[in-house]
């Protein structure tokens, strides 16, 4: 089986506030590299806490979130924390 075609490609800086979103959701983005990839915003496994790295669930695109700071604040006060 062949590895994702992006996989070993470097990662990329994105904002994800500039990325389309996939069905109505907050988090999840069309992949900015190929045509039916997404990006899901992965979360650290003990805190929830959304993490600033990603990777395309289809083509393997490594993506950084220049913006992930605002997206952590984002989450904090829609929570009420």
């Amino acid at each position: 089986m062949k590895p994702p075609i992006n996989l070993y490609k470097p990662t990329i800086t994105v904002n994800h506030s500039k990325l389309t979103r996939f069905s109505d959701s907050e988090y999840k983005s069309n992949c900015p590299v190929c045509d039916n990839g997404i990006l899901l915003v992965q979360r650290d496994q003990k805190t929830f806490e959304l993490l600033e790295f990603d990777m395309c669930i289809s083509c393997g695109q490594h993506v950084r979130y220049r913006d992930i700071n605002i997206m952590r604040q984002q989450e904090k006060i829609q929570k009420g924390r």
